[in-house]
């Protein structure tokens, strides 16, 4: 609903509001995104990314919505839309936050992006780090949330 909103307020297709908007100005030229049965570009989903592009999104969240000196975004919508809105019940989505299209981690300082197949990105502003993944995971309990956690995060934390 959101993607149609945009095209219709825009007068543009979400992929080319993105492309002026978001992509051109952080240097990604490679981007594939499905349509739904009407032809308007799924903005909540479906959005192909190189692992690199997808990095520069989580820095331009680390540069508080400035890329090469250029603001993007802006650092008040930051704010607002990774703000935790609503939390998750301890048994279902392990009590994480939800924001405006973001997942939130108030334990860690973070919000991430999690996509299907494994797909996420993670931003912890506290820490100056941005991970991303691009890969489908279909090892066991291997996901990118338990990489993160448990690999990730230790290796930066202990020299804190």
């Amino acid at each position: 609903m959101l993607s149609a909103l945009i095209a219709g307020i825009s007068g543009q297709s979400t992929l080319e509001f993105a492309r002026e908007h978001l992509f051109e100005p952080l240097g990604i030229e490679t981007v594939r995104w499905s349509r739904d049965a009407r032809g308007v570009y799924k903005g909540g989903t479906q959005l192909h990314l190189t692992p690199r592009d997808l990095a520069r999104i989580g820095v331009l969240c680390l540069n508080d919505g400035v890329w090469g000196g250029q603001r993007i975004v802006s650092s008040e919508w930051l704010a607002e839309s990774t703000r935790t809105r609503l939390r998750g019940r301890p048994d279902y989505f392990a009590g994480r936050g939800y924001a405006y299209h973001w997942w939130t981690a108030d334990s860690y300082a973070a919000f991430y992006a999690s996509g299907s197949q494994g797909q996420a990105l993670y931003i912890f502003p506290d820490h100056d780090l941005v991970v991303a993944f691009t890969a489908t995971i279909r090892e066991g309990d291997i996901s990118p949330e338990a990489l993160t956690r448990d690999y990730v995060l230790p290796s930066i934390l202990m020299d804190e």
